[in-house]
């Protein structure tokens, strides 16, 4: 069989080798058609592999902005004005916040709030596979591995802001309650705090 340089030194053959080959040998034609389609095979396994790799994550994903730009956006009615009182990284995904009778300021925190639709995701990329369908699975009820990673993920934190300096933003929190279930909203009441958390 004719043989050529490659790139890399060593030596190549094409599927018309492949063809002249079969016939200077005079190979039955059922085998000759079985090594084209083996040639074939390879051949576009080869070209078609990468689509089938895992699904990266977009390099040009939006980005958080900061709390002065995320101001600029939001639309306010004639007369109003919004002030930032807490930031990260003095809170972390907060969910509601509440001032008591004393003039406290408290925040709870869900962390990892839909993560079940992180993690599904995450596993359906790994496949390679391009999913368009909008879908709302409620893993909690339906369970499986994806449930119990994401119950492992999901927890609520409340904390007590502080003002330290005076300049009306707060730069202090103290956890007044962690590893709590998922924390949907707080009310302060008798001198303490009610917190509504996921059963």
């Amino acid at each position: 069989m004719p043989e050529r340089a490659n790139s890399s030194g060593g030596a190549s053959f094409s599927i018309y080798d492949i063809a002249w080959f079969t016939r200077a040998r005079k190979i039955p034609t059922k085998h000759a058609m079985r090594i084209h389609l083996i040639i074939f095979t390879i051949t576009a396994g080869f070209f078609l592999a990468p689509c089938w790799s895992e699904i990266k994550k977009a390099a040009d994903a939006p980005q958080p902005l900061s709390p002065k730009e995320s101001a600029k956006h939001i639309r306010l009615p004639e007369g109003f004005r919004i002030e930032l009182v807490a930031s990260e990284p003095i809170v972390e995904e907060p969910s509601c916040i509440a001032w008591d009778e004393h003039g406290r300021v408290f925040v709870c925190e869900l962390h990892g709030y839909n993560i079940e639709g992180h993690i599904d995701t995450e596993q359906l990329n790994k496949t390679g596979e391009l999913d368009k369908t909008v879908r709302r699975v409620r893993w909690e009820f339906q369970g499986g591995p994806i449930a119990e990673a994401a119950a492992k993920r999901q927890t609520g934190t409340v904390k007590l802001l502080t003002d330290t300096d005076g300049d009306g933003l707060m730069d202090k929190a103290t956890v007044w309650a962690d590893d709590l279930p998922p924390c949907y909203g707080i009310l302060p009441a008798n001198g303490g705090i009610i917190v509504t958390c996921a059963p």
